[in-house]
């Protein structure tokens, strides 16, 4: 029961980045549905999926630090999926946190860990946007602490354009709720 569990939680992880990476880079510069960042652009926007990265710079990261860091910001652990997740008040996960290497469990009984796969959906959130400012606060503390490169669902550097990009759609949500 638990490896199909843990084959599912995989499967739905790929899922995502694979669709995420796709629309991306299919629709750049296209209008509409999937617009300049490959998610729904402002004026349909229901559910917005973000999928970013943080890897390291040369040297991987310490999982004893990493389960530091994050039981200091209490993030909480699903050992079934090998995730770590932020949660909200209501019971809603704000971000979760895998490992970037297939197949995405993050195992921090290992000696070191050579990046995150950050993901965060829209999908039933009251405050998606504030969900994100969380998502980026944290980032930069990650940042601040561990190093390494923030990248999007295609492995580019996250600029301030497509933070902000994300931003409205994730309004927009809010707005259409």
């Amino acid at each position: 029961m638990f490896l199909w569990v843990y084959l599912l939680s995989i499967v739905c992880v790929l899922y995502v980045f694979l669709r995420l990476a796709s629309n991306r880079s299919s629709q750049i510069g296209t209008a509409g549905r999937g617009g300049p960042t490959g998610l729904a652009d402002a004026q349909s926007a229901r559910v917005v999926n973000i999928g970013l990265y943080c890897l390291s710079n040369g040297s991987p990261y310490s999982s004893q630090r990493l389960q530091q860091f994050f039981d200091g910001k209490d993030l909480a652990f699903d050992g079934e999926k090998g995730i770590y997740q932020r949660v909200n008040s209501k019971d809603q996960v704000v971000f979760t946190l895998a490992s970037a290497s297939e197949p995405g469990h993050l195992n921090l009984t290992e000696d070191s860990v050579d990046g995150l796969a950050i993901l965060m959906s829209s999908d039933d959130m009251q405050s998606p946007a504030d969900a994100f400012d969380q998502l980026l606060v944290f980032l930069h503390e990650f940042t601040t602490e561990f190093g390494g490169s923030l990248l999007d669902v295609t492995r580019q550097p996250l600029t301030q354009s497509l933070c902000q990009s994300y931003r409205e759609q994730l309004l927009a949500c809010e707005a259409n709720q």
